[in-house]
C-alpha cells in the first residue's frame, strides 16, 4: 500500500510529528498531572501509528519498516507469522498484517 501510495505514508509520519510538537508546545501551561496524560496518549496514539497497519503485504511492510529483528515460523492453520521489531511485533496471516502489538515494558 505504501509503495503505491508513498504520500499516505509520509502524511502518516508527519501527523504523527505534529501531534508530538503540538503535545510538547502546548504543556506549559498544563499541570503535571495532565502533562503525563498527555504524554502517554500522545506516546500510545504515536506508537500505534508508526506500526503497520492491518492489510498491508509482507513486502509492504518491509518497505516501510524495514527488515523485522527475527522472523517466527508460521504456526497454525491458518498458518500465522509473527515478525519481531525493536518494540512490537507484527503478526500476519498469510502474507497480510492482521495485527501490531507493542511490546509491554515493565515499570521498575
Amino acid at each position: 500500500m505504501y509503495r503505491r501510495y508513498p504520500v499516505l505514508l509520509r502524511t502518516r509520519l508527519l501527523l504523527c510529528s505534529a501531534t508530538l510538537l503540538l503535545v510538547h508546545g502546548t504543556s506549559a501551561a498544563v499541570s503535571a498531572p495532565a502533562q503525563d496524560a498527555v504524554a502517554n496518549a500522545a506516546f500510545s496514539t504515536t506508537a500505534t501509528s508508526l506500526m503497520p497497519m492491518r492489510g498491508l503485504t509482507m513486502s509492504e511492510v518491509i518497505d516501510a519498516y524495514g527488515a523485522p529483528l527475527r522472523r517466527l515460523p508460521a504456526v497454525g492453520s491458518p498458518p500465522i507469522v509473527r515478525w519481531i521489531y525493536a518494540n512490537y511485533t507484527v503478526y500476519f496471516e498469510d502474507r497480510f498484517v492482521i495485527h501490531s502489538v507493542v511490546h509491554h515494558k515493565p515499570s521498575h
